[in-house]
């Protein structure tokens, strides 16, 4: 991350915050942020949200499920850790940090009956890895169908979204 201290997690916190209300908003999921947080029964490691959805499936490796569990990281590609990376491939770091989160709590959220998803936000604007973009994009269906049934494209709604997540994690630290 960019910066130290308390604000660069207090961005974070934002990012993760700003999901969550899109999804209860966007889908009338319960988020959880404080409590439940495990990714595992044993472990000790911690996820930044559960989403738990009344009317969506989604699938924790080969089963199906109604909880969604999100790990977001607030990335900048141009220090020193990851700037080698980025410039060969910007998309590599948003993928490295991914197969982190993955190594760290997949595992765990699959054998709770969870779906797990990493989210990583840099502060160039990147968001992904795909599957994560494809999920954000999916909240906002009922929007769209709106958007697109009022004469819209329907992807206006869910660029306003992914547009406040890049402003919050460019913010200077």
């Amino acid at each position: 991350m960019c910066g130290v201290g308390g604000h660069s997690i207090r961005l974070h916190d934002l990012i993760v915050r700003l999901i969550a209300a899109t999804a209860m908003r966007e889908t009338g999921c319960a988020a959880h942020l404080e409590k439940g947080l495990g990714s595992s029964t044993a472990a000790g490691k911690k996820i930044d949200a559960v989403l738990s959805f009344a009317n969506r499936t989604v699938y924790a490796g080969s089963a199906a499920t109604a909880v969604m569990t999100v790990d977001v990281s607030r990335l900048c590609p141009l220090l020193p850790s990851h700037l080698q990376t980025a410039a060969k491939d910007a998309a590599a770091t948003i993928d490295e940090r991914a197969r982190e989160k993955n190594a760290k709590h997949l595992a765990g959220c699959i054998g709770l009956g969870r779906a797990f998803l990493p989210i990583v936000v840099t502060t160039l604007g990147g968001i992904g890895p795909p599957a994560s973009r494809d999920f954000l994009s999916s909240l906002f269906a009922n929007s769209m169908a709106a958007e697109r049934a009022a004469g819209g494209s329907g992807q206006l709604t869910a660029e306003q979204m992914r547009a406040r997540m890049r402003t919050e994690a460019a913010r200077p630290t």
